[in-house]
């Protein structure tokens, strides 16, 4: 599987507040909210808490949008694809900094699935696209 890498530095957010770990699953209150967080943090060096996020489309459909804002924001961030589509069984991995995010796809046929309020502070997290996922979002 082709994973593309982006550094998003479009949010800088300070460090504070954001060290409380429960580890285990990072679940969202949106849509498809099946992101798995690992929960380590023994030997992280990284003082202001980056983490990474993976998109992974395990479903038939091209995925052409990926929008991912910190959830004090009113709109979402730019596509973080750009001109480029995310193709079935491809990943995409964006690091971030420590907050909570909403996040954003939209597939071939403009449908939308978002993920609401995902903590993303010392944690990595992996959101895997399935077609029953974006077939549940064409019905909300």
């Amino acid at each position: 599987m082709r994973i593309a890498s982006l550094l998003l530095l479009a949010f800088l957010v300070a460090a504070s507040g954001c060290g409380d770990d429960d580890g285990g699953t990072t679940g969202g209150s949106g849509t498809g909210s099946g992101t798995t967080g690992t929960g380590d943090t023994t030997g992280d060096d990284d003082p202001i808490g980056d983490s990474t996020l993976v998109i992974a489309n395990e479903s038939s459909f091209f995925i052409i949008e990926i929008n991912v804002s910190p959830v004090s924001e009113t709109t979402f961030g730019p596509d973080l694809l750009g001109d480029d589509v995310l193709e079935p069984g491809e990943a995409l991995e964006v690091t971030l900094e420590c907050d909570d995010y909403d996040i954003r796809v939209v597939d071939e046929d403009e449908v939308e699935c978002i993920l609401f309020e995902i903590d993303l502070c010392f944690e990595d997290a992996v959101w895997e696209i399935t077609d029953d996922v974006l077939l549940s979002c064409a019905f909300e």
